[in-house]
């Protein structure tokens, strides 16, 4: 193995071997974690993270780093709507799925969710309720699922013939576990978190 760039974000560390695999280079990260104690020894010196992007063949170091340079001039686009594709379809909820307000305990709209408590006035995030409520899992039907079909990602998508795709390469793949790495392109997904991929 050979390295061919180092960054202290795994975000942006994923991203360029993505991009190197993209363009026909096997690539992976290495990361490392660097103890606090190390970190306060050095005064500061030493970043908590280093992650390394490593190929496998030394040939193709000069094409790597001509990639990744191209990939680090090229700034990040951020699909403008990002934020519409992760909020949850309320109305898919389960029936019988209900939350309360925090400080009175009045019981709160959840389709269309309430922003104040009828109770108290108080503001109140009806989707964090759900979630510190019920876990994270009673949201699983409120997203379309990737294929864009319009159907409801419930935990009978997350079966033994999963059908997913990865968003770091697009590229499509059946795996049993609804967490893991894109046999693809080796980018990390999470089909339970919005926006996690597959």
């Amino acid at each position: 193995m050979v390295r061919v760039a180092r960054y202290s974000s795994d975000v942006i560390a994923e991203a360029a071997a993505a991009f190197l695999r993209a363009n026909g280079i096997s690539a992976r990260v290495v990361g490392q974690m660097l103890p606090e104690t190390v970190v306060r020894l050095t005064g500061g010196g030493l970043s908590t993270r280093a992650l390394d992007v490593m190929i496998a063949s030394r040939d193709l170091k000069e094409q790597a780093l001509a990639l990744l340079q191209q990939f680090d001039e090229t700034p990040v686009e951020l699909d403008v709507n990002w934020e519409e594709h992760t909020k949850p379809d309320l109305s898919r909820l389960p029936e019988g799925v209900e939350v309360a307000c925090p400080r009175c305990g009045e019981s709160l709209a959840v389709c269309p969710p309430a922003e104040t408590c009828p109770g108290c006035g108080g503001a109140v995030d009806v989707v964090e309720l759900l979630i510190a409520t019920h876990g994270p899992d009673v949201l699983a039907a409120c997203f379309d699922s990737e294929e864009g079909d319009g159907n409801a990602a419930g935990p009978g998508a997350l079966s033994a013939s999963a059908v997913r795709r990865c968003r770091a390469c697009r590229g499509v793949f059946e795996s049993e576990s609804a967490r893991g790495r894109c046999p693809l392109c080796g980018s990390l997904y999470d089909a339970g978190v919005p926006g996690g991929g597959a």
